[in-house]
């Protein structure tokens, strides 16, 4: 899982980073198919933001 933590994203965030979350993002791919396979989503993402993070 990726934490949003306002304007930012955190990876691997310590137990403290957590807990201020205020959304989070979790992509599986297989990257030899070209396949996004789950793509989960927690808390409240505007369109913008979705696309910067998610599509890259």
């Amino acid at each position: 899982m990726v934490p949003s933590l306002g304007k930012n994203l955190v990876i691997d965030p310590v137990l403290e980073e957590e807990s201020y979350q205020d959304g989070s993002l979790k992509l599986t791919c297989r990257p030899s198919r070209y396949e996004v396979t789950q793509l989960t989503m927690s808390g409240e993402w505007s369109t913008p933001k979705l696309m910067r993070y998610a599509v890259g």
